[in-house]
């Protein structure tokens, strides 16, 4: 039987019943049940391989006997949150009984909109780690290793990721009822391509105002395949938007700007959507964490340099902050910069991707944990096989958005010439006449990220202006003065930064 639900779902084993939430492969087996009792099988004897587990999942073991086992996907898509009483699908439900602040993680969320390590804002609740399951018996919690190899271990092909869209495209055989988010990047292109090579049609869909450049290639691609494009606007559409926009934050990313995310993911539900494959992760693919180094790709890695262009690209305004979370605003560059040089490998690439992997978990838990209420959303180039094949190319063959390119070029080419949002192609030929204006596109990037550092960039919504001008912010902001995170006299901050205060006085 294929699974793929949003909610738990009882498979029966020979002494046990697994609750299945999600996408979830196992090797070569089809998708769900079969995959499903096929894992439980060598787990039972104890020869289970959590690497070839794929998919966007949550997995609950129950035994008779009262033991249980927790575990979800390697990419960290979809967690568990850990909390006093036990594992939660969502840190609302785990803080329950416990709001104190956790002041460092909070500090990372601040800084980052995203925290890098397995922390909540919550004191007494944690996510589940990616790489470990654990074993509850008694109300005794136990972490388990995986057992996962390193990332540049895994002897994977150069074309994983055709494989792995071929196995989707097995078990998703017969269903249509799926989607695609396409954007103006490359990333969500080269999926769709291998998508519509496979014989899946999806409904595509985009979020944001009619003139983003977003939209407007969004809509090239849907009209150059004859295709339907949901475009859903990212303006308020309901009296109660911001109440339901703090739930679906659950004090994990910004209030406001998870709003558009949540119309689009309710459109997507309405019209029977079940799984939604997008592009996260294409900077693992086109040199994003390797390029701040160029053209010198040889030598030790320069974790201060990496720090200040991948990492925390700005400078945080210090003097908002309360006398609580001070101190921990101030340590957030030398905690982060310790736990990057935690980060080795063969090469400097290799060491800066294993970095940019993690980076990367950290940023999509919460977004995917919201979307992940309403359909399965599937991000392939997450899954560390298809990762895994970058840690051994040269970083020179990555440069121009080469992968992309080959992946658009071979697999749907009829694609390749619509214009990306830096105004390249997807055209492999077209790479050296294009190197002049992608390189100025890095530059201009590089070089604001260096000398306007005092300057936050965000991507600002049309209901930022009235989610932040609501009484429910008002709230949040002086919650957020009375637990010291905020300093009494602020009243104004920078739209991006003033949303993660909403959403911590929310849950706090």
């Amino acid at each position: 039987m294929m699974i793929l639900s949003t909610q738990p779902t009882p498979i029966h084993a020979h002494n046990a019943i697994l609750y299945l939430t999600g996408l979830f492969m196992y090797g070569e087996e089809q998708a769900g049940e079969v995959s499903a009792l096929t894992f439980f099988q060598d787990f039972a004897r104890g020869v289970a391989n959590f690497d070839l587990c794929t998919g966007s999942y949550r997995m609950q073991i129950v035994y008779p006997d009262g033991k249980e086992i927790y575990f979800a996907d390697n990419a960290g898509l979809m967690r568990w949150y850990i909390g006093p009483k036990g594992f939660f699908t969502s840190l609302r439900e785990a803080a329950l009984e416990s709001q104190t602040p956790d002041y460092p993680a909070a500090a990372q969320f601040l800084y980052y909109g995203a925290i890098y390590g397995m922390e909540t804002v919550v004191r007494d609740v944690r996510r589940s780690d990616p790489n470990k399951y654990y074993r509850l018996q008694s109300g005794q919690i136990e972490e388990k290793e995986k057992g996962l190899p390193p990332l540049e271990e895994i002897n994977a092909p150069k074309d994983a990721l055709a494989a792995q869209m071929r196995r989707l495209a097995q078990s998703l055989s017969g269903h249509r009822n799926i989607a695609c988010t396409i954007t103006g990047g490359v990333d969500s292109r080269a999926i769709l391509a291998h998508m519509i090579h496979n014989n899946l049609h999806p409904l595509l869909d985009i979020t944001g105002k009619p003139t983003d450049p977003d939209v407007v290639i969004a809509k090239k691609v849907a009209d150059r395949l004859n295709s339907k494009l949901l475009f859903v606007s990212d303006s308020p559409s309901s009296t109660d938007w911001i109440d339901e926009a703090i739930r679906e934050a659950d004090g994990m990313t910004g209030v406001c700007g998870i709003y558009r995310l949540y119309k689009k993911a309710l459109c997507l539900r309405d019209k029977g959507i079940f799984l939604e494959c997008g592009g996260l992760n294409g900077e693992m693919y086109k040199n994003s964490f390797i390029n701040q180094d160029y053209p010198f790709y040889g030598g030790k890695p320069n974790w201060k340099h990496y720090l200040r262009l991948k990492v925390a690209t700005y400078d945080f305004p210090l003097s908002i902050c309360g006398s609580q979370i001070a101190d921990a605003m101030k340590d957030v560059p030398r905690v982060t910069l310790e736990w990057l040089y935690s980060h080795t490998g063969r090469t400097k690439a290799s060491a800066y991707l294993s970095a940019g992997y993690e980076l990367l978990q950290g940023r999509c838990a919460a977004i995917t944990a919201m979307n992940t209420r309403y359909y399965v959303q599937y991000a392939p180039l997450m899954e560390r096989t298809v990762v895994a094949p970058m840690f051994r190319e040269n970083p020179y063959s990555l440069e121009m958005q080469a992968f992309q390119r080959e992946q658009v070029s071979i697999y749907c080419p009829i694609l390749k010439d619509i214009e990306t949002d830096r105004g390249l192609t997807c055209n492999s030929d077209k790479k050296i006449i294009e190197q002049v204006k992608s390189t100025a596109y890095l530059a201009k990037v590089g070089l604001t990220r260096i000398f306007y550092r005092g300057k936050t960039s965000e991507r600002i919504d049309t209901c930022f202006q009235e989610g932040l001008s609501s009484p429910q912010y008002r709230a949040a902001l002086e919650r957020c003065k009375d637990l010291g995170i905020i300093a009494p006299s602020i009243e104004k901050l920078p739209a991006g930064i003033a949303d993660r205060i909403f959403a911590l006085g929310t849950i706090l």
